[in-house]
């Protein structure tokens, strides 16, 4: 009997065609650099000079430029590409992070059985209502990642698969360099909340200043709100709307820009963190700020409360755009603080251990392994 063909070594192709810096291009870059720790061939699609094209650089990750495809094709949009790359690097391997990239790929791998396609889940699955041909293109996904408490059953029941299929794997946070120290409540009652670039900045803003001034209004005069951002504040367009909210609630006292540090040493100014408003949650952000020991208050809707199903220490939520209840969550912190700190200890110590960045790394190799196993027959059908 003659011997088993080898499969090929392992070659991803992350798909990432974002022009922002939020936690899907976050939850991407992460899983690569842990991808290329394993010593696999990585190479992340992503437009030119775009957030995620810059950091993938710094990390000496191979990038492939691609556009932006309007929703309309994008069901084709990345066909040549697609082809391009595969043949290059004998790609065995499709990684997405948001359901259009899913489909696409789903799409396009039809005609490529041999290789796998993986789905990592920051932010609303599809709920498939009436949606059949999701459901089939759902059935091509090898393995669906999730990095949260979020429950199995409920995601299998919601996008009607197999638990096999689903998969925990952490973010890739190193506990040890988020800081964690306890700001000084005689500098103020500090509140922090990190913006994506976008419209909803502004939006989200406007809640969280005029739930400043209530508080204020209640006699708390040295809470202060630091607005955060990866990047450059004085590049940024959204600067001049932000500053024309705060002024018109004239809170220029008590409102800071903050910009060219990563959350994870942001997060150590502050007493408490405000979750911005979005179907793509910022899951990263929250698990830092746990990390940290700072309680977050998040809006109440269906992206957060699957993603954060079973924590209930720290947490705090909110009606969106509802200021007058933020606000009585933040004065319920000031009051509480301490208090509040010490309860989230447990809680660091058990997530610090599921988001450490080698736990992280072999869970990718396993997931890696068992979708390259699962499709091996193909492979070997190509040698014949």
């Amino acid at each position: 009997m003659g011997s088993v063909s080898p499969l090929p070594e392992t070659s991803i192709l992350f798909m990432g065609p974002f022009a922002g810096w939020g936690p899907r291009e976050r939850g991407l870059l992460r899983e690569a650099i842990q991808a290329k720790r394993l010593g696999l061939e990585v190479v992340i699609c992503c437009p030119l000079d775009s957030y995620l094209h810059v950091e993938a650089k710094k990390h000496d990750l191979e990038t492939f430029p691609i556009r932006i495809a309007k929703k309309s094709r994008w069901l084709g949009a990345y066909k040549e590409v697609f082809s391009f790359l595969s043949k290059r690097h004998n790609t065995t391997h499709f990684h997405c992070y948001d359901n259009d990239s899913l489909f696409a790929c789903a799409w396009f791998l039809r005609s490529f059985p041999q290789i796998a396609l993986v789905w990592s889940i920051h932010g609303t699955p599809p709920t498939l209502e009436g949606n059949w041909w999701q459901k089939i293109l759902l059935k091509r996904t090898d393995r669906f990642l999730l990095p949260s408490s979020l429950s199995l059953k409920r995601l299998g029941q919601q996008l009607r698969i197999s638990s096999h299929k689903i998969a925990r794997v952490g973010l890739a946070i190193d506990a040890r360099e988020v800081a964690w120290k306890e700001p000084d409540l005689r500098d103020g009652f500090i509140v922090g909340l990190s913006l994506f670039d976008g419209a909803e900045s502004i939006n989200t803003t406007s809640v969280v200043t005029r739930a400043l001034k209530l508080v204020l209004s209640r006699g708390i005069d040295n809470a202060k709100l630091l607005l955060h951002t990866p990047r450059d504040w004085q590049a940024s367009v959204w600067r001049q709307g932000l500053e024309d909210l705060i002024s018109e609630l004239h809170l220029e006292n008590n409102v800071e820009f903050v910009s060219g540090e990563d959350f994870s040493v942001f997060v150590g100014r502050l007493h408490v963190n405000i979750a911005f408003e979005s179907d793509v949650v910022p899951f990263d952000h929250i698990e830092t700020c746990l990390l940290a020991g700072i309680p977050v208050i998040y809006p109440r809707n269906r992206s957060y409360r699957d993603l954060l199903h079973g924590v209930d220490v720290g947490l705090f939520s909110y009606k969106p755009r509802d200021s007058r209840e933020m606000a009585e969550k933040i004065l319920k912190l000031y009051s509480s603080w301490s208090e509040q700190r010490y309860a989230m200890q447990s809680l660091r110590e058990e997530h610090a251990k599921w988001h450490h960045p080698d736990l992280v790394k072999n869970q990718l190799e396993q997931v890696y392994k068992r979708t390259m196993l699962r499709r091996a027959k193909y492979w070997r059908k190509l040698e014949l």
